[in-house]
């Protein structure tokens, strides 16, 4: 599945026929109404909201006005035949506590039908235990975004340690039934804030890297 950050769907992910997860990325009001201006009928099979919501820079906002927001452009989804992803948030702390304020104030019929994670850390352990916590809200699980990759203030982790995250969460996101998908970031030349070594793509070469190569292989 391509999960967008945005609500219009590329030509070139269209001609894949991949199913495509649209996203309002946060709650503004411009981004609403692009939103709802492409969030039609048959446009795409999933629809997400929000983009780390817990933060700044990103889709943040609070639970409050999230729901709000989900009761007026998400939820009459459901209708027109989407799937719905609920708000994503960083795997910092005050993620998972964002959440359970999400689903306390959401009600019964928010009709949230997957969770998106996303998770940045360099123990594999530590990805497993994240997973196992949020399994716990009784939805299938989408990870839409996740490298090894150190937001801790601490040395970045070696292409060594790397390799050998990949070859763990490889095996364990395959063989676990509670996640649907899993999205490794990134098949792209500009990396952001995550580390240039876990790059998927090898854009000297137009194709993917080794690294690359070793995901679509474990897949």
């Amino acid at each position: 599945m391509f999960h967008l950050w945005d609500s219009e769907i590329p030509q070139a992910v269209k001609d894949t026929g991949i199913p495509v997860s649209i996203m309002l990325w946060s709650t503004d009001q411009y981004k609403i109404d692009r939103f709802l201006q492409f969030a039609q009928p048959g446009y795409a099979s999933h629809a997400a909201g929000y983009n780390e919501v817990n933060q700044v820079g990103q889709g943040q906002t609070s639970p409050d006005r999230a729901v709000q927001v989900w009761y007026q452009c998400l939820r009459p989804l459901v209708e027109k035949g989407y799937t719905l992803m609920g708000p994503v948030t960083t795997s910092a702390p005050d993620g998972y506590d964002w959440m359970v304020q999400f689903f306390n104030q959401c009600g019964g019929d928010c009709h949230v039908d997957e969770v998106p994670i996303h998770w940045y850390d360099v123990r594999f352990e530590d990805f497993q235990v994240y997973i196992n916590k949020w399994a716990g809200f009784g939805k299938p699980l989408r990870v839409t975004e996740f490298a090894c990759q150190n937001f801790n203030g601490g040395n970045q982790p070696s292409m060594d340690q790397i390799w050998q995250f990949t070859g763990q969460a490889i095996n364990y996101l395959e063989s676990d039934n509670r996640i649907l998908s899993y999205a490794p970031f990134g098949f792209m030349d500009d990396m952001y804030n995550v580390t240039p070594d876990d790059r998927l793509f090898a854009f000297q070469s137009y194709g993917l890297s080794d690294l690359g190569w070793n995901y679509v292989k474990g897949h």
